[in-house]
């Protein structure tokens, strides 16, 4: 028993949890990897319209939120990588969401301080 156990989690555990704008995230990656940057912001914004269609009741949400954050931080567009975090704040209005609110503001600090901006991080915190 114990066993199975052991094997469903480690199957569970390997299986990342997909996102609904997971295959325009893959395109955008694929075109950052090729060196054609300038193609990857039409499938990123794509992908964002998904995961925000699908909401934050969605298993992949937060994963979708991370991904396309990622991606347009990666093409130097900062301000659209924290607009992101901001727009899917936005989406968890009610209080069942609020969890996946405080989520979100701890995935948004984290990326501010990967950018060593503290100052905003620490805002976020408080």
């Amino acid at each position: 028993m114990a066993a199975l156990f052991v094997l469903t989690a480690a199957l569970f555990a390997s299986t990342p949890i997909r996102s609904a704008g997971s295959k325009y995230f893959d395109d955008a990656d694929r075109s950052l990897m090729g060196g054609a940057s300038a193609d990857a912001a039409g499938p990123a914004e794509k992908g964002w319209i998904a995961v925000k269609a699908a909401g934050p009741a969605d298993p992949g949400f937060l994963e979708g939120v991370a991904a396309a954050s990622r991606i347009f931080a990666v093409l130097g567009r900062d301000l659209r990588a924290e607009a992101i975090y901001t727009e899917a704040q936005a989406l968890c209005d009610t209080p069942a969401r609020q969890t996946v609110k405080l989520r979100l503001q701890y995935m948004l600090a984290g990326h501010l301080i990967r950018g060593s901006q503290y100052v905003k991080a620490e805002t976020i915190l408080r």
